[in-house]
């Protein structure tokens, strides 16, 4: 099987942790405000391209993805998200069919769910980041990351038969890497099938493609 290159900044394992936090990656949501910085760069015309507006979405997300894995104030978590979805619209607004910016937008979401302890907020945003990652499959068929996401939601939801299923036609298609593997172990873990579970959690060890995702496994591996 060759290596999937699921290139956006895949959500963190936690080993050790329950329910949410305790899977292979804290939220209010207010109004959207579109370029609260930057703003005058983009009337000013100095954005010029689409690509130009996906790295400054990508730029953000990296630090909404960053202030979540410090464990900063959720505000800060909440104010890069924000920041990130502003710029990922404008590349909606432009190419509606942008799958790369809807799965983006629907990673934000999926971050912002883990982030917030509150039930109601959390399920909001993990509905959210499915119906983008739906649109992101929609417009790219066979859309590797986006059907990994869906199936983090779904798992962290406890929708496990949904989640193995999606991380199933994954390795279906010849891609693979730790990240599969390690969430496939978590669900396993989840639904008491123990034994299958090392065998993945062997796989994503042995990949060690990315890193936190073989280091989860790692810490649930059983000895002997």
């Amino acid at each position: 099987m060759k290596a999937c290159a699921l290139w956006l900044l895949l959500v963190p394992f936690c080993g050790g942790c329950v329910a949410v936090s305790q899977a292979p990656v804290r939220s209010t949501s207010n109004e959207e405000r579109p370029f609260p910085y930057g703003k005058a760069e983009y009337e000013a015309g100095q954005v010029k391209d689409v690509m130009d507006l996906i790295r400054r979405g990508d730029r953000y997300r990296a630090d909404c993805v960053r202030r979540y894995e410090s464990h900063a104030p959720l505000s800060l978590v909440e104010h890069f998200g924000r920041e990130a979805k502003a710029w990922y619209r404008v590349v909606l607004e432009r190419e509606p069919s942008n799958a790369y910016a809807f799965l983006c937008v629907g990673y934000i979401d999926l971050i912002l769910g883990r982030s917030t302890t509150d039930p109601t907020t959390r399920d909001n945003f993990f509905s959210s980041a499915m119906s983008r990652f739906r649109e992101a499959q929609e417009n790219r068929p066979g859309y590797a990351d986006a059907q990994l996401y869906m199936a983090q939601v779904q798992a962290l939801r406890g929708e496990y038969a949904e989640a193995e299923k999606n991380l199933q036609l994954i390795l279906n298609s010849s891609i693979e890497n730790s990240d599969v593997h390690s969430w496939m172990a978590y669900i396993l873990i989840q639904t008491k099938q123990n034994a299958e579970a090392q065998k993945h959690i062997a796989r994503a060890i042995e990949l060690d493609n990315p890193s936190p995702a073989a280091q989860w496994s790692r810490r649930n591996q059983q000895a002997g």
